[in-house]
């Protein structure tokens, strides 16, 4: 996915990103070398947590891809592509995939669904 950084905020080994792309923007962890404000960067997503259906996962009512953080939270809505049988799920976001690992009882593949994400991972992807 493509962004662009706003702003950095370091804490202690950890970097913060402020980021904008074309599905909104939000903060990040950032996990490459330190980014420079206002460059472009081609991204992977990784949420590092396993999701629950019916909580961090449901059924968005928004038919449309997105991005956006509120406090520590930030919430995806994309598309539902498939489920594995382990429970990965692959959620489309325009171009991007995310994987993302989930339990509890999936929806239907072929819908929308909003995802809560209390961490977010950015990888520099060197595109």
């Amino acid at each position: 996915m493509k962004i662009v950084i706003t702003d950095i905020q370091k804490d202690h080994d950890t970097i913060s990103v402020l980021y904008t792309s074309e599905y909104g923007s939000g903060r990040a962890i950032w996990m490459s070398i330190e980014p420079d404000i206002r460059k472009e960067y081609f991204v992977e997503i990784d949420i590092p947590e396993i999701v629950q259906w019916g909580l961090e996962i449901t059924l968005s009512e928004q038919k449309l891809y997105s991005l956006k953080t509120t406090g520590d939270v930030t919430w995806i809505n994309g598309l539902l592509e498939s489920v594995e049988e382990d429970g990965v799920i692959t959620m489309r976001l325009g171009q991007s995939i995310l994987l993302v690992e989930s339990t509890g009882e999936p929806l239907s593949c072929g819908k929308f669904v909003e995802l809560k994400a209390n961490k977010m991972l950015l990888f520099d992807s060197n595109i």
